[in-house]
C-alpha cells in the first residue's frame, strides 16, 4: 500500500523504494482519528468565512461611506479588510475538500486556491506592519489622523504590496499540482505542493525560509519597533507631565500645558494597548501556520512523514480567527468608528420603528373605516 500515514502519498506508479518523495495532502484527508472531524472542520471554514466578510464588509463600507474616516490609516485599514475577506473565501472550497476527502475542485482551483491563500494571508500580515508605521509618524507628529501623507502614497504602497507578494508567491501557482494516488483498492486524486527535485538542493528549503523571513520576521519586526518606539514616547511624556506644575511660569499657562499633555497620554495610552494586543494576537494566532508550514517542509526534506493534514487545517483556523479579529481592533475599536456605526444603527432602528408605527397607524385606520361602514350599512 502506498499510504505512510493518512496525509502522506506517493504518487500512482511510484514508491519508497524508487526513491520517490511522499506527497502531503495538505487540503484532504482519509480515515480521520475521528468521525465527523471533516464535517466540523468544514462548518467551523464556512461560519468564519461568513463572520469575516460580513464584519469585513461592514467596516469598508462605512469607512468608504464617510469622507471624515478618509485618512491614510483608515485606507490601510480598508486594505487590511479586503486582504480579510479574500483570505477567508478559500475557507468554503476547503471544507469540500475535507468533506469529500478526495480532490474534485479540478487543476485550476488546486493551483489558484493556496495562491490566493499565501497571498492574501502575507498582504494581511504586511498591511499590518504599514500601520504600525503610520501610526508611529502619526504620534511622532502628533497628528490624529494622519494627513500629512499624500493619499495617492499611501495607494502606492498598498499596490506594492499586493504586486509585490503575487510575484514572490508564484512557485505556490506553479508547482501546487493535482496528483492520482492509491489508498487501498481505490484511486484518488490529491492537491499537493510538488517542488522540483535536485540532487543536493532542497527547494522546498529555500522556499521555506524566504517565506519564514518575508513573511513572518520582517513585518512583526517592523511592528514591534514601531510600537516600541510609541511606548517609550509614552513613557517620556509621562515625565514630562509630572514636571510641568514646577516648570510652568504662569499657572494658567501651566494647567494649558498639563492638559494638552494629558490629553496626549490618553491617546498614547490607547495606542499602546492596542500595541499589546496586536503584537499578541499576531504572535498567536499567525504563529501556528508558519510552524506548521515550516514543520512539513522540513520533514518532508528529510523523508519523514508525521504531520496530519488536519494541523495544517487547524493553524489555518486560527489564522481565520484572527481575519475576524481584524475589523474589531482596527476599526470597531476605534471611538469615533464606532460612535459612528452606533448613530447609523440608531437610525435604521429609528427608521424601522417609524416604519412599523406607520403600518400600524394604517392598519389601525383601515379598521375604523371598516367598522364605520359597518355601522352606516346596519342603520340604512
Amino acid at each position: 500500500m502506498s499510504r505512510l500515514n493518512y496525509s502522506y502519498f506517493y504518487e500512482l506508479g511510484t514508491s519508497m523504494e524508487d526513491g520517490a518523495v511522499a506527497h502531503f495532502t495538505f487540503f484532504t484527508e482519509f480515515n480521520r482519528p475521528l468521525p465527523g472531524l471533516g464535517e466540523l472542520e468544514a462548518i467551523i471554514l464556512v461560519l468564519l468565512f461568513l463572520l469575516s466578510t460580513v464584519a469585513n464588509s461592514v467596516l469598508i463600507f462605512h469607512l468608504c461611506r464617510h469622507k471624515g474616516f478618509r485618512t491614510v490609516t483608515n485606507f490601510f485599514v480598508c486594505n487590511l479588510a479586503l486582504a480579510d475577506i479574500l483570505f477567508t473565501s478559500v475557507g468554503p472550497f476547503l471544507a469540500v475538500g475535507r468533506i469529500m476527502e478526495t480532490w474534485v475542485l479540478g487543476e485550476l482551483m488546486c493551483r489558484v486556491l493556496p495562491y490566493i491563500e499565501m497571498v492574501c494571508g502575507f498582504v494581511m500580515v504586511w498591511t499590518m506592519a504599514a500601520i504600525s508605521i503610520d501610526r508611529y509618524k502619526c504620534v511622532m507628529t502628533n497628528k490624529f489622523p494622519t494627513k500629512q501623507i499624500p493619499k495617492s502614497f499611501t495607494l502606492a504602497i498598498s499596490i506594492a504590496i499586493w504586486l509585490i507578494l503575487l510575484l514572490i508567491f508564484t512557485p505556490i501557482a506553479i508547482f501546487f499540482q493535482m496528483k492520482d494516488v492509491k489508498h487501498g483498492d481505490k484511486d484518488f486524486k490529491i492537491c499537493t505542493l510538488a517542488w522540483p527535485q535536485f540532487p543536493n538542493f532542497r527547494v522546498s528549503l529555500m522556499f521555506t525560509m524566504i517565506v519564514l523571513v518575508i513573511g513572518f520576521l520582517i513585518p512583526f519586526g517592523i511592528i514591534c519597533i514601531n510600537y516600541s518606539r510609541i511606548f517609550r514616547k509614552y513613557w517620556n511624556s509621562r515625565q514630562n507631565v509630572d514636571r510641568i506644575p514646577s516648570e510652568s511660569d504662569g499657572y494658567s499657562t501651566g494647567r494649558t500645558t498639563l492638559q494638552r499633555e494629558k490629553r496626549s497620554r490618553q491617546r498614547l495610552r490607547r495606542i499602546i494597548k492596542t500595541w499589546f494586543l496586536l503584537v499578541g494576537l499576531f504572535l498567536l494566532m499567525w504563529s501556528p501556520i508558519f510552524a506548521v508550514f515550516m514543520v512539513i517542509q522540513y520533514y518532508g526534506s528529510k523523508d519523514i512523514y508525521v504531520v496530519p493534514s488536519y494541523a495544517l487545517i487547524l493553524a489555518l483556523i486560527i489564522a481565520y480567527i484572527n481575519a475576524c479579529i481584524n475589523p474589531v481592533i482596527y476599526g470597531f475599536m476605534n471611538a469615533r468608528i464606532r460612535k459612528s456605526l452606533k448613530s447609523v444603527f440608531k437610525s435604521f432602528k429609528g427608521f424601522h420603528g417609524q416604519s412599523t408605527r406607520n403600518v400600524n397607524h394604517e392598519k389601525s385606520s383601515e379598521r375604523k373605516t371598516c367598522s364605520l361602514r359597518v355601522s352606516v350599512t346596519s342603520s340604512t
